[in-house]
């Protein structure tokens, strides 16, 4: 399925496949001290890790990952992605959404999950989009809520939220996603 990935447009972010040439940059982000901590996994991860990681990654036809990109200059300023689809569920998760550090007062992290939700509820086998997040990551929570998640329930120190097709994007008529030019 990862054929069907390509580079779309939202508003004011551009969405376009993760590559290996991405790595240095999403490690950079991913170590982070601000981004880091919010990872079930929060050790600092070496280069051959992260690697080892995007090789699982490119061989799975479940995952499917983003780089975010300012439309306006072109800068990417962070990723997303959807992953653990399950076809018999009809669902996946939505998250490893990283703000790339110098960008995270741009405000463009929930039209970047808008687009993905969007783009995954039209092109995978799937109604319903959800996400777990820790209780106390208020940006993310802040921009997935801004997107359209509702709060499920929780899971020790975790908030699980959804975004079924019911409420979700795919419902909303002023949401249209367009390949970039």
């Amino acid at each position: 399925m990862k054929s069907l990935m390509t580079t779309f447009d939202y508003q004011d972010v551009r969405l376009r496949p993760l590559t290996a040439a991405d790595l240095p940059m999403t490690l950079a982000w991913r170590n982070g001290e601000r981004t880091r901590v919010w990872f079930k996994h929060s050790d600092i991860l070496a280069m051959e890790a992260h690697q080892a990681w995007f090789d699982r990654y490119a061989a799975r036809d479940d995952e499917f990952m983003y780089v975010i990109e300012s439309r306006a200059s072109g800068a990417p300023i962070g990723q997303v992605g959807l992953y653990a689809l399950d076809t018999d569920k009809r669902e996946c998760e939505g998250g490893r959404l990283m703000a790339a550090p110098s960008r995270v007062a741009l405000g463009l992290m929930s039209q970047a999950v808008k687009a993905i939700c969007d783009w995954g509820l039209r092109h995978l086998p799937i109604d319903r989009v959800y996400c777990e997040v820790f209780k106390d990551n208020v940006a993310c929570l802040r921009a997935i809520r801004v997107a359209g998640f509702q709060r499920r329930s929780e899971l020790a120190d975790l908030i699980v939220l959804d975004l079924p097709s019911a409420i979700g994007i795919r419902a909303d008529s002023s949401f249209v996603v367009s390949k970039a030019a």
